[in-house]
């Protein structure tokens, strides 16, 4: 979750960097070859008093403003395969655009589809498998539905304890946040147990939750169908592979790939780190996605592609379409590719990271 402050900051600088003008003379220099967007959920965003992961969901009218900018800009939307040809081709003279949407998400199906299927745009979905199963935990959402629903959270088990009153929307988003620096520094088995107990007080069905939130095997088997949809790999239980061990993270990455293979028969060749950011996936986790004859990894990473990521498609950066920021001076900002530049003090976003350099 961003905090307020920060929040809105950037969108002052984003939109002082497009009123200004700076968008449009940076971006030959800024601009790159290429962008990643990246998605998690497409919806109505209801006006709510407690929402930390409104960020997460764009409106389906925002995701077609985004298509129809990115044409009228004459970038070419393309597939995460034909992106990875054109780099190895060296064919990267004209920008383009992919599109990706992580988890898998059922309003993925009910609500982006359809509008990259009007304007027959490629487009990626990541899947976790015990998502599709229906026995994942979107557990950052499980807690958001947790607090919302109480308050006062009253929780203890070992070393682990919790006596938090929430009963005002401010203290509900304090609340969230001193529970999420909690779990995001304990180990993630422990980390999804402390959600589940914390579900038990109230009676809250996680299994339940993933169901109505994700994709079954059913639908992605029909998704598969569709030559626009490329249905690419997530892990299995989506953790942080660079705090497992690389046994553990071999093992996440494989098995949910072969969960895949063995329910809709796709063999997945794109991979998404779960959270993506440098905490989450390192060289190692980048080297072992490549030894495992993927053909592409992405991050969260914020940033343009330019003709450098051809040797390195296995920690390619994104750009977030997120809930905070949907108007299309944050769009216009986000295609100059100045807002990334300036965060990443004009040096290449993280590829001497990836184990090449």
């Amino acid at each position: 979750m961003m905090n307020t402050a920060k929040k809105y900051l950037m969108d002052f600088g984003l939109r002082v960097c497009g009123y200004s003008g700076m968008n449009r003379l940076l971006e030959p220099v800024c601009g790159g070859v290429g962008v990643i967007f990246m998605l998690h959920r497409v919806g109505d965003n209801v006006s709510r008093t407690f929402a930390p992961n409104d960020f997460l969901t764009v409106t389906p009218e925002f995701l077609e403003k985004v298509i129809l900018m990115v044409r009228d800009a004459g970038i070419e939307t393309v597939s995460m395969d034909e992106a990875c040809n054109r780099f190895k081709r060296g064919d990267i003279n004209g920008r383009f655009a992919c599109f990706t949407l992580d988890d898998g998400y059922l309003d993925n199906y009910q609500n982006a589809y359809p509008i990259f299927k009007k304007y027959e745009v490629p487009f990626t979905i990541y899947i976790t498998s015990s998502f599709a199963d229906g026995s994942g935990e979107f557990w950052w959402l499980a807690l958001e539905e947790i607090i919302s629903r109480t308050d006062c959270i009253k929780f203890e088990d070992g070393d682990t304890k919790f006596h938090i009153r929430c009963d005002t929307a401010r203290k509900k988003y304090r609340t969230y946040d001193q529970i999420m620096r909690i779990l995001w520094d304990t180990q993630q088995d422990r980390q999804r147990e402390i959600i589940r107990g914390l579900a038990a007080v109230i009676d809250f069905d996680i299994a339940e939750h993933c169901r109505s939130l994700a994709m079954d095997w059913e639908i992605l088997e029909k998704l598969a169908k569709d030559p626009l949809v490329t249905l690419g790999a997530h892990t299995r239980r989506h953790y942080a592979l660079s705090r497992l061990t690389r046994e553990e993270a071999q093992d996440e990455i494989l098995s949910g790939a072969r969960k895949m293979e063995l329910e809709i028969s796709v063999r997945p060749e794109h991979f998404c780190f779960p959270y993506g950011d440098n905490d989450s996936a390192g060289p190692r986790d980048y080297q072992l996605v490549r030894n495992l004859n993927f053909k592409s990894a992405v991050t969260t990473r914020k940033g343009l592609l330019f003709p450098f990521h051809s040797d390195h498609l296995y920690a390619l950066p994104r750009v977030s379409l997120n809930g905070n920021f949907q108007s299309p001076i944050h769009v216009s900002g986000y295609l100059s590719g100045l807002p990334f530049a300036m965060i990443n003090r004009f040096r290449p976003v993280g590829a001497k990271d990836d184990g090449h350099v």
